[in-house]
Order: structure tokens, then sequence, then C-alpha cells
């Protein structure tokens, strides 16, 4: 029974989070660096930034396996605290190999931003007419750190 509690603690000791934030530094040949930060796969997708024009408005994006719609709503809900939450409605754009869904710049506002920080999950539901709605949830440890790092101009 004792092998079997310290077995469990050290496997839980050694394995991430699932979809904490991560964040580093790509080294490109063709792009030069640039910052990135990410969540791990859930539902065949993740979340991302990169450092853009812009410091206080990072370049965001969800990846998932396939999406219909060209133009679209993303549906977004950040759990504050497991009763408290912050919605938001984003219409985001679809990239050419229906992989990826842009979301504008304007989505960092204030509200945003503070929610961003300050949840420890987040749920996205992205709404489509031709194929069926699909939902992605992640963790949002280690987000402050990750928004921080993109936005950074050093």
């Amino acid at each position: 029974m004792k092998k079997t509690i310290l077995l469990i603690a050290l496997t839980a000791l050694f394995t991430p989070v699932f979809a904490q934030w991560q964040h580093r530094t790509i080294k490109s040949d063709f792009d030069g660096n640039f910052k990135k930060a990410y969540t791990e796969t859930n539902n065949l997708g993740y979340l991302a930034m990169e450092a853009g024009d812009n410091p206080a408005a990072p370049f965001i994006y969800l990846r998932g396996a396939y999406f219909c719609d060209e133009n679209t709503r993303i549906d977004i809900v950040f759990f504050l605290t497991p009763e408290t939450t912050e919605k938001f409605s984003v219409e985001v754009l679809k990239s050419d190999d229906n992989k990826y869904y842009y979301f504008p710049e304007d989505v960092w506002t204030e509200s945003f931003i503070a929610a961003f920080k300050n949840s420890s999950i987040i749920k996205l539901r992205v709404k489509q007419s031709y194929c069926e709605d699909v939902y992605y949830e992640f963790s949002m440890k280690g987000s402050t750190a990750a928004l921080n790092f993109v936005s950074s101009v050093n």
C-alpha cells in the first residue's frame, strides 16, 4: 500500500498540469526569433499567443482539428472562481487550411486582460453553422506569466 501511494505521489510530481500555459522564444532562420506562449492540447486544439507589432495586444489564436465556417463567433467563459465567471463573445477569422481561428487585436480590452490573467480555467465554444459546435477547456495556470512574456518588448 505504501508503495502504491509513493508511486502515485511521484507520478503526480513529474506529470505536467494539463493545459498549463508555457512560453518560450522560438528561433527561426526564416522569421528571426519571436516569443510564443501556448497551452497543452485539449480536444485536438490549443490556444497560442505570439508577439505582434503592438506589445499590448499579442496575436492570439485557437488551433483545432478542422473548422467549417469562414467567420464565426467564439464564446469565452473565464472562471475567476468556481462561482464567478467573466463572459465574452468574439468574432474570429479562419485560416486557409481550416485549422486556426484568429482573434481580433481589439479583444485585448481591460476587462479581457484582467479575466485572462486572473482566471483558473477558460472554456471556449466555437459556434459553427455548417458543422457542430466545438468545445475546448484549458487551464489558465501560468497565463499571467505567458501574457507578460509575449507582451514584453525585450
